[in-house]
């Protein structure tokens, strides 16, 4: 299989990780909290991990994301990506908590808003117009205007 036909098909898994865990998150979660722990996990280990071992395929990856070259500090960001995924496992599987999985929650969606400012950069001012770089911001609002309420909720549900 060609790099760039496993990049789309990692960036297809992220996506249907996440609608998956908020599916599930409102299917099996009772309260808030539950609903929140249920998307938590999926959404970070999704989002996080999957682009963080993406990371492995190098050049193709950065090409599909609309960028020219591979550098070692892309590499760096995508094992602080895994980072992230590897702590949102030991966070639900060691039940830290709701705290806890807000915290890392939080630390990825800061790290997505970010991230989309520089896909639209990218875009609108570098000329790097693909489905990517256009997507990514689209994508990342959708993400947040279902994640945070869900987080919201869970936290001032907490006595």
């Amino acid at each position: 299989m060609e790099f760039s036909q496993r990049t789309k098909i990692f960036e297809i898994l992220r996506w249907t990780g996440v609608f998956v865990g908020i599916f599930l998150a409102f299917y099996f979660g009772n309260t808030p909290v539950q609903q929140f722990s249920i998307m938590f996990i999926w959404v970070t280990v999704s989002l996080a991990g999957i682009t963080g071992i993406n990371l492995f395929f190098g050049t193709s990856s950065s090409e599909y994301s609309g960028y020219m070259s591979e550098s070692g500090f892309k590499r760096q960001s995508g094992i602080n990506l895994l980072a992230v995924a590897i702590t949102a496992l030991i966070v639900y599987f060691f039940n830290w908590g709701t705290y806890a999985e807000a915290a890392v929650m939080l630390i990825l969606l800061i790290f997505l808003v970010i991230n989309s400012i520089n896909h639209a950069y990218s875009a609108f001012v570098e000329g790097a117009r693909n489905k990517i770089n256009i997507l990514r911001p689209v994508m990342t609002l959708v993400l947040l205007i279902v994640v945070l309420p869900l987080m919201l909720n869970a936290l001032s549900s907490i006595k």
